[in-house]
């Protein structure tokens, strides 16, 4: 019996990652559009970022998919490609920093002496560096402020609010000082 780990619903297509390692693919009629070795372990996690599909297996291994992958995998004709695949794909051992601050509500100026501290203790030998920040100025405000401005100005959305840009600038700087 194959055991689902994780499932992703990616457009019409729900891909789900198997114990063996293998992603499996049922179209809108729940039919098995594709099933393939994704990983040489249990997959933990599938993610849908635009067109990619992103599958992380218990040895750490991260895949990226194009979303349409399932749809044109052919197994014929992607035999000969895997069998040549030494010849254009690379792999590379990655160290990967992730790490999250409970901000508590604290304004920057209290933690800015800290803040690149705890970055660069962790990141300093990581390839990748993943920060998330937890609790930033979370008062009623500005929740209310963040529902008007989803529900209203659609447009201010995609810059962001003035708060994340600052704490963003002040983690790219701590990143930038540890390189």
């Amino acid at each position: 019996p194959k055991v689902v780990t994780c499932i992703c619903r990616v457009a019409s297509y729900i891909w789900a990652g198997l114990a063996s390692g293998e992603i499996m693919v049922w179209d809108k009629t729940y039919e098995v559009s594709a099933v393939w070795n994704g990983h040489q372990s249990q997959l933990l996690s599938i993610c849908a970022i635009s067109t990619r599909i992103f599958t992380l297996s218990a040895d750490g291994c991260i895949n990226g998919w194009h979303y349409k992958c399932p749809v044109e995998w052919n197994e014929k004709r992607a035999s000969s490609i895997l069998q040549q695949a030494s010849k254009f794909i690379r792999p590379v051992q990655l160290t990967v920093f992730a790490g999250t601050w409970n901000v508590n509500q604290m304004k920057l100026e209290a933690i800015r002496s800290s803040l690149p501290k705890w970055v660069a203790s962790g990141s300093k030998n990581a390839d990748i560096a993943i920060i998330g920040l937890q609790e930033i100025e979370m008062g009623g405000r500005t929740v209310a402020e963040s529902i008007v401005k989803e529900t209203f100005a659609q447009s201010m959305q995609e810059k962001g609010n003035l708060t994340a840009q600052t704490w963003f600038q002040e983690i790219l700087g701590a990143l930038c000082k540890t390189t």
